[in-house]
């Protein structure tokens, strides 16, 4: 401890260095005077502010800056089951529904109006159609009966002629009083019908068949059996009242028969007309058939003379 005390001591006492004055070399000229190179050397630094300030460094430790690589995300498909498969077992039994062939494919050749509409003959059927519209008294729906003569079988071709060229301007619903070959003539079904009707085996909505031609409808005569009784007039009346409401034109197919069963349709109708072959207009056939329409009562307006 003594030693260490006079140690200090002996250093506190000792005089300071003398001071020494360095003199700069004087040159006399500029190629006397040495001039060392800069270094180009890059000294590296890194500077860091405050939080939000950007990164500020040297290039070389930019450089030495870890990058990291953004990881590349690959979706690997899962494979969807497939169902299983099932044997295909043959077909034993299937149900295939009947389509009703178009009117070109079930209308009768007779039936000119439809298969040639630029026919001489259907504009002639064009004009019958007008003068028959002139002899209606009324634009309310009307019942037309054509009383046809038994002797002639295209009787009910005129009528049908007219029907479809009726149907081109107003709904029309071509009716049989008796059997007299409509089904067959436009390949539609012979019954239910209006026998049917009458009897209550079938409502009238599902009795009238459209006939596949717009406007035209058709109610057939239906199946008539031994003990159906003829049509009362009260019947006939019904019905042409409900055909009333579903059409604007009712076209009656009468064969002049039996009177009774021919005067509730001539009584319940609004125009009568009578077709015969134009050999029998002033025949004394043809004046009897127009005596019994009136005495009967129908409203008979003319006749569709035809050649037979």
């Amino acid at each position: 401890m003594a030693r260490m005390l006079a140690a200090l001591r002996k250093t506190e006492r000792q005089p300071p260095p003398p001071e020494t004055i360095l003199l700069a070399p004087v040159c006399a000229s500029e190629d006397d005077v040495s001039v060392e190179p800069v270094s180009t050397e890059e000294i590296p630094f890194i500077e860091v502010g405050g939080r939000g300030s950007p990164l500020d460094a040297s290039p070389s430790v930019l450089a030495a800056t870890p990058k990291f690589a953004s990881p590349i995300i690959r979706f690997q498909p899962v494979a969807t089951p497939q169902p299983p498969v099932l044997a295909v077992e043959t077909a034993v039994v299937a149900f295939r529904p009947v389509n009703i062939e178009p009117p070109s494919e079930r209308f009768a050749a007779e039936l000119v109006t439809f298969h040639k509409p630029d026919d001489p003959v259907t504009r002639q059927f064009r004009v019958l159609v007008r003068e028959l519209e002139g002899t209606l008294l009324t634009e309310a729906p009307a019942v037309l009966v054509f009383v046809t003569a038994s002797a002639v079988p295209t009787a009910i071709d005129a009528v049908l002629n007219a029907a479809i060229v009726a149907a081109a301007e107003r709904r029309v619903i071509v009716t049989e009083s008796v059997p007299s070959g409509v089904a067959e003539r436009l390949g539609l079904r012979a019954f239910p019908g209006l026998a049917d009707v009458v009897a209550h085996r079938i409502t009238l909505v599902r009795a009238v068949q459209p006939s596949g031609l717009g406007q035209l409808d058709v109610l057939t005569a239906g199946r008539i059996t031994e003990d159906d009784p003829p049509p009362s007039a009260a019947a006939i009346r019904t019905v042409l009242a409900a055909l009333r409401g579903r059409g604007e034109r009712i076209y009656v197919c009468a064969p002049a028969g039996e009177p009774a069963a021919l005067q509730p349709w001539l009584l319940e109708c609004d125009s009568a007309y009578l077709i015969l072959p134009t050999a029998d207009a002033d025949a004394p056939r043809g004046k009897e058939l127009m005596r019994q329409i009136r005495k009967l009562g129908g409203p008979l307006q003319g006749c569709i003379l035809i050649a037979a």
